[in-house]
């Protein structure tokens, strides 16, 4: 296949921009159909467990699949929109990148090694070989590379001629619907509150015309679009203003908000993905000092919100109106006003996202640089309490993790600490997290489980153990994916020293807790609904080891404050 250096661009006007994930999830939606038949068709000899949930499933399935393309990219801007993951930076004689120049990327170069894993999972023959020999058939014979590379073709293709001013392009329609419309469809049913509908119209007169065929609309909470507005406001105009002063800022506004919204909740169906942990914490995190920022987010549930004194479990006889306690002298109380102000966060797609606020991927982002990269939000500079959310991604969880273990690897390296990072991760209760500190237990009911002064007993560590042992049996079944990112975390954050003075403390975990039954809460931004039961869940506080008078807050009494230990 020749490999052309690619002319694209990264920084479209924002109606071609628009213009162009409106072809390209359209393309997106037929190989995701044509999958779809063929996942189903009887001659390719598997056996699905849920056929009823093989719609779904197999969209899932396709969304992670992006997610870990895209994950593996080594630079933000990218040109080619929704499909950028099919090319790469050129690489000069000297071995280093031009990341001016892309070219596509080889078939080998594409990761599908969870998706083969994932499907395995939703087979009944997820131990068998000779199942996963014919899922890994099926999708040699598939091709997902040939048909993404065509698609990315055809878009760039169509691309070619256009500007912003022709009416032969696709524009976003914005309708508010109200909780009480009797039209809302059953997946508008499901959010709270009132919703935004976002349409792409078809050019005038283009109806008929095979390359512009109709794009389903996406919806989402009309507070998740003004959360957009007020976050464009912050990150959006100083680029678009300069380059494309001819579009309005409300039209830049609008026409990247859509983008954003197609592509997250029209292309990689990843309304399930949309999760935040529980945002008391983090409100109480920002309260005490922090400036907390999500490094596993997008622009629909990054967290911004207005410092608050929380509690995981509210106290009946506690007043909104009382002073908050003072922690010891480290500790920092913020007192801003509750005003919620636009945050920096990391997110898979820089191209959508940029505009309200994403750094672009965290795998490319050095934790140290995010104090400068986080400033115009981190006024006056406070210490970074950066979050991994992480979904129910054991591709993304092994990437994000193994490069968190070599940040750390890092700052113990560094002879000097001048700023402090400290982290607080949130992941399902499927891995084992070898952690030097003991596990508190959350309950619905905690009288289930025996007491000793507050401390685990033997027999709560034994009912633990068998409680992870049952949970991580997952990883186990169906086709195997190398992982090892709990052991090498885990060593990681042991015996970490940056010098020699006696009054640091090497280690860096300073909570572990785990949640049972619906104690943790989550809450779902795509629907603009707090679940809970959706999964056990592990909460991990890092504090990155540092002597008392290097400064930063005590992340381990600010956590037992908000969990009341």
């Amino acid at each position: 296949m020749k490999h052309n250096i690619l002319s694209g661009t990264t920084n479209l006007h924002p109606a071609l921009a628009f213009h162009q994930e409106v072809l390209s999830i359209s393309k997106w939606i037929a190989i995701r159909d044509e999958f779809m038949e063929v996942l189903s068709n009887p001659y390719n000899r598997i056996t699905w467990n849920e056929k009823d949930k093989l719609w779904r499933h197999s969209r899932e399935a396709l969304g992670k699949w992006v997610l870990s393309q895209v994950a593996r990219c080594k630079v933000n801007d990218v040109p080619g929109g929704f499909f950028s993951f099919i090319v790469k930076p050129v690489s000069n004689p000297n071995g280093k990148e031009d990341f001016d120049k892309f070219i596509l990327k080889l078939p080998s170069e594409l990761y599908n090694e969870q998706l083969i894993r994932d499907l395995s999972l939703k087979s009944d023959g997820a131990h068998k070989p000779v199942v996963i020999g014919r899922i890994k058939d099926l999708l040699n014979d598939f091709d997902l590379y040939g048909r993404c590379f065509s698609a990315y073709k055809s878009v760039q293709e169509q691309l070619v001629g256009l500007n912003s001013s022709t009416s032969d392009i696709y524009a976003p329609d914005l309708r508010k619907v109200s909780e009480d419309n009797n039209s809302r469809s059953n997946y508008q049913k499901r959010i709270q509150g009132l919703v935004a509908q976002i349409t792409a119209v078809r050019p005038r007169g283009s109806q008929m015309r095979k390359e512009y065929p109709p794009c389903p609309s996406a919806s989402i909470p009309w507070v998740v679009w003004d959360k957009l507005f007020r976050s464009y406001e912050v990150f959006g105009p100083a680029f678009d203003g300069h380059y494309f002063a001819s579009f309005s800022r409300d039209q830049c506004f609008t026409y990247r908000a859509a983008t954003a919204a197609l592509r997250y909740e029209v292309g990689l169906f990843t309304g399930s993905l949309q999760l935040c942990a529980d945002v008391a914490l983090k409100r109480h995190l920002d309260f005490r000092g922090y400036h907390v920022i999500d490094l596993c987010s997008s622009p629909i549930n990054a967290y911004m919100d207005f410092p608050q004194m929380g509690s995981f479990r509210p106290k009946v006889d506690s007043s909104s109106g009382a002073p908050a306690p003072r922690l010891t002298q480290e500790g920092c109380l913020n007192h801003d006003k509750k005003v919620i102000v636009p945050n920096r966060f990391c997110s898979a797609f820089y191209d959508t996202d940029s505009y309200f606020g994403s750094i672009g991927n965290a795998l490319n982002v050095d934790s140290a640089s995010l104090y400068d990269l986080c400033s115009e939000v981190n006024l006056p500079q406070r210490p970074l309490l950066l979050t991994l959310d992480v979904p129910y991604d054991e591709d993304i969880c092994e990437l994000l993790f193994q490069k968190l273990a070599k940040d750390i690897q890092n700052i113990a390296a560094a002879k000097e600490i001048k700023l402090s990072v400290d982290y607080l991760l949130v992941i399902p209760l499927w891995w084992d997290v070898p952690m030097l500190i003991k596990k508190h237990i959350f309950m619905d009911d905690a009288s289930e489980l025996p007491k000793e002064r507050g401390e685990v007993t033997s027999d709560k560590e034994k009912f633990l153990a068998n409680i992870i042992a049952e949970h991580s049996a997952v990883l186990n079944q169906g086709y195997r994916v190398t992982q090892n990112w709990t052991e090498t975390l885990g060593a990681a954050t042991r015996g970490v020293s940056q010098t020699s003075n006696q009054s640091t403390d090497d280690s860096w975990v300073v909570f572990d807790g785990v949640f049972f039954g619906k104690s943790y809460p989550y809450f779902c931004a795509s629907t603009n609904r707090p679940l809970r039961g959706v999964t056990m869940t592990e909460v991990i506080g890092l504090r990155q080891p540092r002597s008392s008078d290097k400064g930063g807050l005590l992340l381990k009494e600010v956590l037992h404050e908000f969990y009341d230990i």
